[in-house]
């Protein structure tokens, strides 16, 4: 008898512990039944907001997604999500050319000279243009040195 009160008082203290700090929503338990000690409710299901339509504007979603391989569409992407990112470790990138689904870039200041730069080509800049512009083939970084890309 002693042990199912104190299961019960322990149970009802960390059911109150965890409502305070909101880890889930208090409910209310009977526990007249000792045997059947239930544990935190399941996370509520929220339902998932409709998926945009053919009657989306397309202005809307070509701001977000540029649609074309195009040296503006690389532009607008290296300035919003690569740039940033290398200016705060004293670096930058400039966008070269565009040529048949290639994009020449190349990389500036303290990104010229990282051993980190191969993999900021190829798992950032190089995947984040697979992803957002179809077309891409491939992303080429000019050095220094070769100042003058291909013709």
């Amino acid at each position: 008898m002693l042990r199912m009160r104190i299961r019960r008082r322990l149970y009802r203290r960390a059911e109150a512990l965890i409502g305070a700090l909101g880890l889930v929503e208090a409910r209310p338990v009977s526990v007249s039944n000792h045997t059947s000690f239930r544990t935190a409710a399941p996370p509520e299901v929220r339902p998932t907001p409709p998926a945009p339509t053919a009657s989306t504007s397309p202005s809307s979603t070509a701001s977000t997604s540029p649609e074309t391989l195009t040296a503006e569409a690389v532009q607008h992407l290296l300035d919003d999500m690569v740039r940033p990112g290398l200016q705060m470790d004293g670096g930058d990138i400039t966008l070269i050319k565009v040529d048949q689904g290639d994009v020449y870039v190349e990389l500036v200041g303290a990104c010229s000279s990282c051993p980190s730069s191969v993999m900021t080509m190829k798992l950032g800049v190089e995947r984040l243009l697979e992803e957002e512009l179809p077309g891409f083939r491939s992303l080429i970084e000019v050095t220094p040195s070769s100042a003058a890309p291909p013709a």
